[in-house]
């Protein structure tokens, strides 16, 4: 079983690599194949049942890109969503707050030695800094590079 605050790290690194986008651009989307092959979506969901609050709290994967850069090299962006939201249903339906917060991450994806820089992390909407807290106090994680599994196969969905 996947402990979501043991995955935290990794799961930001991951996030990095195969996924985030804060910006449209003409990467190639891979956001299902990365939910399908991964555990991600998973480890996101689950760090929000740990730290979210609400009775109706998620977290996902909202989109994934990769594109080749100028350096022979890929650009990933992804973007993860962690919904904080309570619901009240007596006496009537009524939703007391919905918030998300949501994690921007870029790096840059070696496809040769499957090596993730990370790059750029932005937290929005995050209610007096809670969870950018809760990031950096896993450790500097801009300029970190992570070994990314089998990251051929993402490679291979953007040429």
């Amino acid at each position: 079983m996947i402990r979501a605050s043991d995955k935290l790290l990794i799961s930001i690194y991951l996030l990095t690599i195969y996924y985030f986008s804060t910006v449209v651009s003409i990467g190639t989307e891979i956001t299902d194949q990365v939910i399908v092959q991964t555990e991600l979506d998973e480890v996101v969901g689950q760090f929000c049942q740990e730290y979210c609050l609400g009775n109706e709290r998620r977290g996902y994967i909202k989109n994934v890109k990769i594109e080749p850069n100028n350096e022979g090299k890929y650009h990933v962006s992804g973007k993860a969503v962690l919904q904080n939201r309570q619901v009240l249903s007596e006496p009537y339906n009524f939703v007391l707050y919905d918030h998300d917060v949501i994690f921007n991450v870029e790096g840059t994806l070696n496809h040769e030695t499957c090596k993730l820089r990370i790059e750029k992390v932005l937290v929005e909407n995050d209610f007096q800094g809670i969870f950018a807290s809760l990031l950096k106090s896993q450790g500097d994680i801009i300029g970190r590079e992570e070994d990314v599994p089998n990251c051929k196969r993402f490679v291979g969905a953007s040429k």
